[in-house]
């Protein structure tokens, strides 16, 4: 029983040093890979902390790490933006040259669409239909047109009209020449070219204005 006794003791003991060897290994390689993990923290965290300090040591570094490198630039200016103090950093930024002419991408050309087609919630279609040219309605002349046709208007102001040109179809003609036009959920292509004569009809036969005006919907 002694020697039973002894021997359990004994493997107790042993079982004891190697948990404290283990213990100590994973100690050991919990250390290692916190300084390793420290080592190699994302840029991110270091702009962040750079931005929050903030004094002249601070823009160096941080000119350093971003330099030729388009993402980590684009997330400084995304944290800039949330950064509490914002404004001191334009100067240093402008000094650096990143506000200069040939850092930033070439404005692009914005195409003018004169025609445009949307889908209300209900499933109506809206039409909206702009002239090639800058002109300026006559709104008087305007609602008298409508008057003649039988055009129900709705209602008049100084920057529009809006009218009822048929039973199923509803619009609004703004000082500018622009008209937005609601139909029925009708998918047929004719209630498009409809809405187009009525245009054409106000626009050309109407207000004599020339036939060039008129977009393309095509």
């Amino acid at each position: 029983m002694k020697t039973g006794k002894a021997k359990l003791f004994r493997g107790y003991d042993q079982n004891s040093n190697l948990s404290i060897f283990v213990d100590k290994d994973i100690t050991m390689l919990s250390k290692d890979l916190v300084i390793k993990s420290i080592d190699t923290l994302p840029q991110e965290f270091t702009i962040d902390e750079l931005i929050e300090q903030h004094d002249v040591n601070d823009e160096i570094k941080l000119f350093q790490i971003i330099r030729d490198d388009e993402p980590l630039e684009n997330y400084t200016f995304k944290k800039l933006t949330e950064c509490v103090d914002t404004l001191s950093w334009l100067m240093p930024f402008r000094n650096g040259g990143y506000f200069k002419g040939e850092k930033n991408p070439p404005p692009e050309e914005v195409k003018d669409r004169f025609f445009e087609e949307t889908c209300a919630r209900d499933g109506r279609r809206n039409f909206v239909l702009s002239p090639n040219q800058r002109i300026n309605i006559d709104l008087g002349k305007l609602n008298r047109l409508f008057k003649k046709k039988r055009f129900g208007i709705q209602s008049a102001g100084q920057l529009g009209t809006a009218f009822k040109p048929s039973g199923d179809i509803r619009a609004c003609i703004l000082k500018s020449g622009i008209m937005i036009a609601q139909t029925p959920p009708d998918t047929k292509e004719e209630i498009k070219d409809s809405v187009f004569e009525i245009y054409r009809s106000i626009m050309v036969d109407g207000l004599d204005l020339p036939h060039d005006i008129l977009p393309d919907i095509n």
